[in-house]
């Protein structure tokens, strides 16, 4: 199933395979059907299962306007040969698991193979050996400046949004309030009871590039705190992590075992900031409760 990235939009390495792609492959093999499988992608990916299961793996990256040398290397004359043997080595090593940076990789940079040297590999590991659903439905609700699906942005005309360069390309949002106003992050009803009990907070990676002139206030499960108590103590300018610890809405009477309210901040107009990330996260620290 064709995919595709801008700017790049994935937490991990993890190539996740479709329920369609799976069931044609297993029919394939079950009929005793030599797969190859010729892996298009613009990185290297976690592809383990994939390996395991190909008589042969082919990577094949991006062949755009020379998407006819598949051909040429994949389907024999009537010799029983292909007109053109592999030629391509790895340019980047290739991931062993779905951690990024990849330090212990399953394939060096330079490795390949062709017809002439053939190998029998061994089962290779299947773990991603990461949580892929760390930046999940449940717990991100802005990543890298995109609002992910199921959640969507509930904005009216007092804030305008752009997409703006924080540290990489259009890797975040920026909210200017040209009058009194918020916008919100709703979606269906999640459970948060788990990420209460593990103490985890509310992290917001943002910039201020404006200064409030009056409260700021970030809400969840309907329940405020104020934060410009927080922004005021930085430059403008900053680039800050604030955490809330979710206890802290808790206490004021949020149900976060049934929340689809999970981000809402209120500003004065003038007020700009430039955001990251908003998302549910695990930290050793113990962050006080805003007023």
């Amino acid at each position: 199933t064709p995919y595709a990235e801008f700017e790049g939009d994935r937490p991990d390495l993890a190539f996740q395979l479709k329920p369609n792609e799976q069931a044609l492959i297993a029919k394939l093999k079950s009929e005793a059907i030599p797969v190859v499988i010729f892996f298009l992608s613009g990185r290297p990916m976690f592809a383990g299962k994939l390996i395991n299961q190909a008589d042969a793996f082919v990577t094949a990256w991006l062949p755009g306007t020379q998407g006819g040398g598949v051909a040429d290397v994949l389907v024999a004359g009537s010799d029983g040969k292909a007109p053109r043997d592999f030629t391509g080595r790895l340019p980047f090593a290739w991931p062993a698991d779905a951690r990024s940076p990849v330090t212990n990789p399953l394939f060096e940079v330079g490795y390949g193979l062709d017809y002439r040297r053939q190998v029998r590999l061994a089962t290779v590991n299947e773990d991603p050996r990461v949580d892929l659903s760390a930046d999940g439905q449940t717990t991100s609700y802005i990543v890298r400046g995109k609002v992910p699906a199921p959640w969507h942005l509930g904005i009216d005309g007092s804030v305008v949004p752009r997409r703006v360069d924080l540290s990489a390309q259009e890797d975040a949002r920026q909210f200017t309030w040209a009058a009194d106003g918020a916008f919100a992050i709703n979606g269906p009803a999640v459970d948060l009871t788990a990420q209460l009990n593990a103490d985890q907070a509310l992290l917001i990676d943002w910039r201020i590039d404006q200064a409030p002139r009056g409260p700021i206030q970030v809400s969840l499960g309907g329940v405020t705190v104020a934060l410009q108590d927080v922004v005021n103590a930085q430059p403008v300018g900053s680039i800050l992590q604030t955490l809330v610890p979710l206890s802290c809405f808790q206490r004021g009477g949020a149900k976060l075992e049934a929340l689809s309210a999970p981000f809402k901040i209120e500003a004065k107009r003038g007020f700009t900031a430039t955001i990251r990330s908003v998302r549910i996260a695990a930290t050793t620290a113990r962050p006080a409760c805003p007023l």
